[in-house]
């Protein structure tokens, strides 16, 4: 009788193992790993070859009239000179810089060592942001992209902002809700049986 009752217990805890593997190996299917998605950069690219997307649209919007908020939207339109090209934003923790022009002589802000990014301005911005003067040589001086840069290994050109690369590792997290006892179906059933039948019934028989 003891012999039954033994095979009985290690019966209902293998079955409710395994239960738990096939749930587990399921999930594993239903969200798998996610690995660097392809690009879908159509206005933003990383002058230093790495990985680049155009971002939120909302967010490179409210970026872009922070930016040009005293150039464009004062009582005159200022024309861009080595010494106004460059704005400093405290809530993003970065420099922008208009145009490719001037970036690189700013020795003390434009770094080596990290990313450089460019964001493409829309045709109703390019025709509000000019340059002073234009190249020797050439007549153009419309303003065409944005510049910033973004932390070297730990982030990736995002539209007008900078990306985590983690974030683009991360599992998808399934929503958890809370469940009642009864919605765990057999597993709980079986651990159940298990914990309050089994070691009962094995007490009992030792007893007796």
């Amino acid at each position: 009788m003891l012999l039954l009752v033994t095979t009985f217990f290690c019966f209902t805890l293998i079955s409710a193992n395994s239960d738990h593997q096939h749930k587990f190996l399921r999930s594993r299917r239903q969200y798998p790993m996610t690995h660097w998605p392809p690009p879908n950069a159509t206005r933003t690219r990383s002058l230093s070859n790495t990985y680049a997307t155009d971002g939120d649209e909302t967010a490179n919007s409210q970026i872009y009239n922070l930016l040009t908020r005293t150039i464009t939207q004062g009582f005159t339109t200022w024309r861009i000179k080595q010494f106004n090209d460059r704005v400093w934003l405290d809530r993003y923790r970065r420099s922008f810089w208009f145009g490719q022009r001037y970036y690189r002589l700013d020795n003390r802000y434009w770094l080596e060592t990290r990313d450089t990014c460019a964001y493409e301005l829309d045709p109703v911005a390019k025709s509000q942001l000019h340059y002073e003067e234009p190249n020797p040589g050439s007549t153009n001086i419309q303003i065409h992209e944005i510049i910033y840069q973004c932390q070297r290994y730990v982030e990736y050109c995002c539209g007008l902002r900078c990306c985590r690369n983690e974030d683009l590792f991360k599992k998808p997290e399934k929503q958890r809700h809370m469940r009642n006892p009864w919605d765990y179906g057999s597993e709980v059933a079986s651990i159940f049986t298990s914990k309050f039948l089994l070691f009962p019934m094995i007490s009992y028989l030792f007893l007796n």
